[in-house]
């Protein structure tokens, strides 16, 4: 993302701008209960009562030839290709998405007290088909109740379609690869995600051609298929997950012995977090949804035939001209206060080797954004026993008690021998105990490359902020730091998202952590060392790498790779423990487990994300304690 999409992305997700989707949010349910939230994680779901909306979603926004595409392919008669209508027209389109499960779907989902989940594998089946229902059904129901959101709810399907994503290409690629796929087998795929990969396209995707049925399942499809389409238009909550029943019945035979990865469904219906059985909420939210009466499909006509729409072209100008007046004034302004402080560092005053001196080193200050604390604070409520239980735990450690004794006293616990010579008669002497703290500085780095996107970059994200509601309830210093380097650019940018002296908005930054590009760790922890030490007076140090794999960079200037870049890390490990600071690492994961290790002498291995905090936590316990 360059600059300036970073730039209209922040101007868009103001806190005015979050008030007035919130306030859409809370007419459109008629819940005045319900928030909203933006993040930049990728993602958007509700839990039934907090919505949370990603607008740069896909990066369609800065993607002129996707919008292009999706215009064309909608038929509309102006092409959307301005970055404020495709900011508008995702958020929304998600917005209205997540109001319409508010409205029409039953929470928590009914797949968790079914009794066909007996195990986790079997769960997670029953709730992908549920998903895929459900998702069809609203905006059916959306199309048929709310005749004005067709157009963003067209915009969210479609634009899928040509969204570029680094790893995977488009979805319209994807569609390719299913359409294929009756002709090669694809071994890592199992029986049940190819036959909702097919039944997925023709729900979703009317206007791509997903060919013939793989002949090995036709039967299991031509039986479920009419099911997935009836379901999709059954308005009664508890039926449509009777339909979600009886496709897993039929298609039980066919479970594996592992969850299945189902990575076509993931990119075809986006986020899956709305159904996931997961409350965001610390109460959870409970509600039966209302019933719809479905008139007609999003594309489809009762009769199958896809729906012309806006042929006039009357609604997409009256909506590019109203996001115009909207806008102009937010696209025109300079909003300087959220441009975060950046700092030029010379390489050379780092003491890293020669290599980077070519490498221009950005030190960048983020401006606490309150678009960010409503994301925060649902983070934390999401993890506060987890807080408090570690609060106590740390009350036990640091809490240590000195004992010294105080001499010459008129009165005490006993007399000193030495002290009856005192003129004064100051002959007692006396013990006294105090509660004090072992003193000790925490800098923790992470990786910010874009092997670290999805699940990796979110529970660094919990860690981080889990991290700094125990360690700031405890006035133990701490500093939270992004680090990475941009490819085919001699440049390494280090995002201070929690300094060391930050005030209490100053932890909303944590929800910026975002993941791209490489990194150039030996000059990135030379950096580190030197702000550790220009910026703490504590004299235990202890920096902390999260990190999953070993450090690459490329650019014209100076490349960067195995085995330079881990001997060239490791040495700046070993320069900086040897000056007083202990350098510990933790491994997301077996593949760069024996990376780290040669890189980092104290490498802890973190295979199960979701027990990063507490191995975090322990970590800087076990610092305290020693």
């Amino acid at each position: 993302m360059t600059n300036e999409e970073k730039r209209v992305l922040r101007l868009f997700q103001s806190e005015e701008n979050r008030l007035k989707e919130q306030n859409f949010a809370r007419g459109f349910t008629g819940h005045d209960s319900v928030t909203l939230a933006f993040i930049n994680e990728g993602r958007a779901f509700t839990d039934g009562k907090n919505i949370t909306v990603d607008p740069a979603m896909d990066r369609i926004f800065a993607d002129k030839e996707a919008m292009a595409q999706t215009s064309k392919t909608l038929g509309l008669k102006e092409t959307v290709n301005d970055p404020w209508s495709g900011l508008y027209f995702t958020s929304r389109a998600q917005e209205i998405h997540e109001c319409l499960h508010i409205i029409f779907t039953q929470f928590p989902i009914p797949a968790i007290y079914d009794k066909r989940s007996t195990d986790r594998l079997r769960f997670c089946v029953l709730a992908m088909i549920g998903n895929i229902i459900e998702d069809a059904f609203i905006e059916n129901a959306g199309a048929s109740e709310f005749p004005e959101t067709e157009v963003f709810l067209r915009w969210g399907r479609v634009s899928r379609l040509f969204a570029k994503s680094p790893s995977k290409g488009t979805l319209k690629e994807t569609l390719e690869e299913v359409k294929s796929s009756q002709q090669v087998s694809d071994d890592t795929e199992t029986a049940i995600e190819a036959i909702l990969d097919y039944c997925a396209v023709k729900l979703l995707y009317p206007m791509a051609v997903a060919g013939v049925p793989d002949e090995r399942y036709e039967g299991y499809i031509s039986t479920v298929l009419p099911l997935f389409f009836d379901g999709s238009v059954c308005g009664a909550p508890e039926k449509r997950h009777e339909f979600s029943c009886r496709i897993f019945d039929v298609l039980e035979p066919l479970l594996p012995e592992s969850i299945p990865e189902f990575e076509r469904l993931q990119q075809m219906l986006g986020s899956c977090d709305t159904h996931n059985g997961g409350s965001r909420s610390i109460n959870e939210h409970r509600s039966q949804g209302r019933k719809a009466d479905i008139t007609r499909r999003l594309f489809l006509d009762k009769d199958g035939r896809l729906i012309p729409f806006d042929e006039s072209g009357s609604i997409i100008t009256a909506l590019k001209s109203s996001i115009k007046d909207e806008y102009s004034d937010l696209a025109g302004s300079a909003e300087t206060v959220m441009q975060p402080v950046c700092i030029d560092i010379d390489p050379a005053s780092t003491g890293a080797s020669a290599m980077h001196r070519a490498i221009k080193i950005k030190e960048y200050h983020p401006i606490p954004d309150a678009l960010n604390e409503k994301s925060y604070k649902q983070l934390v409520g999401q993890y506060q026993r987890i807080i408090n239980n570690y609060k106590r735990r740390f009350d036990k450690i640091i809490h240590t008690e000195n004992e010294y004794s105080e001499t010459k006293q008129y009165f005490g616990t006993g007399i000193s021998s030495r002290n009856l010579t005192d003129s004064k008669k100051r002959y007692w002497y006396k013990h006294i105990r105090e509660q004090g703290s072992p003193e000790l500085s925490v800098m923790l780095m992470i990786d910010g490359s874009g092997s670290m996107s999805g699940a990796r970059r979110n529970a660094a994200v919990h860690a981080a902020a889990v991290l700094t509601e125990v360690l700031e309830s405890k006035n133990i210093e701490h500093c939270i730091v992004e680090y990475r380097a941009l490819y085919d650019e001699p440049v390494t940018e280090h995002n201070i998202l929690v300094d060391f002296r930050h005030n209490t908005k100053g932890r909303y930054n944590i929800m910026r952590l975002s993941a791209y590009s490489g990194t150039r760790e030996g000059l990135s922890l030379c950096w580190a060392e030197k702000y550790f030490m220009s910026n703490s007076q504590v004299e235990n140090k202890v920096m902390i790498v999260i990190s999953d794999g070993f450090p690459a960079h490329e650019c014209e200037e100076s490349d960067y790779l195995p085995p330079v870049s881990t001997q060239d890390t490791a040495n700046a490990v070993k320069r900086i423990s040897h000056r007083g600071v202990s350098v510990i690492a933790i491994a997301l994961g077996y593949d760069c487990y024996p990376y780290l290790k040669e890189i980092y002498p104290k490498t802890v291995l973190c295979t199960e994300l979701d027990k990063l905090t507490g191995q975090l936590l322990k970590m800087i316990a076990d610092e305290l304690h020693n």
